[in-house]
């Protein structure tokens, strides 16, 4: 594929049934994926206070997943957000028994 046809495919958007997806061609059978295959994602992600950001995503009907970024690393990820809170309650658990030795 030439880089100019790389361009406008990563560029292309349907309109995807899923209200929160951007509708990336490319994730929606662009390569000829059935639609149990297709991964939808968010358009943008929500932004966090200190850097972080949730973003959400799923493949076919499966299950939305969130994920937790801080910068563009992912340190969390959990099918609702209550799992995403109980991960970062964890952590901060374990931050508060380092600082206690």
């Amino acid at each position: 594929m030439r880089e100019e046809d790389a361009r406008q495919a990563m560029a292309r958007r349907i309109e995807c049934p899923v209200a929160w997806c951007d509708g990336a061609w490319l994730d929606h059978g662009g390569q000829g994926a059935p639609p149990d295959e297709w991964v939808h994602t968010g358009a943008d992600a929500i932004d966090l206070p200190g850097g972080a950001s949730l973003s959400r995503w799923s493949e076919g009907a499966g299950p939305v997943v969130w994920s937790l970024f801080i910068g563009a690393q992912a340190v969390a990820d959990g099918t609702d957000l209550a799992a995403i809170a109980a991960q970062l309650r964890q952590i901060a658990d374990a931050v508060e028994h380092v600082s206690e030795q």
